[in-house]
């Protein structure tokens, strides 16, 4: 490859000459701390509070009991609800004239 500069659809493009030494690349010294470090190091400050299999499939059972004893109780006010509609039709039907 040539050190002249190319032209792309009118940019002019130039030639890398240099080694990339990783690090800061926003200018400065930058402390010393690559990005990716800092990137790695708050990942692995979060790793522990997150949700292990065990914790979802326990949330998952307490999840589809609670579903169910609700469900129980919703039938049951239903039933209960239609019964005392019931009660009230068949009481106004027997005592107005």
């Amino acid at each position: 490859m040539s050190n002249e500069t190319n032209s792309i659809q009118g940019a002019t493009v130039l030639p890398f000459t240099g080694t990339h030494k990783g690090g800061n690349t926003s200018g400065g010294d930058g402390g010393n701390i690559d990005p990716m470090e800092a990137r790695v190091a708050k990942l692995e400050a979060i790793v522990p509070t997150l949700a292990t299999k065990e914790d979802l499939l326990r949330l998952e059972v307490k999840l589809h009991q609670e579903i169910n004893a609700q469900t129980w109780r919703i039938i049951g006010a239903m039933i209960t609800f239609g019964g005392l509609l019931c009660a009230a039709v068949f009481f106004i039907a027997r005592n107005v004239k």
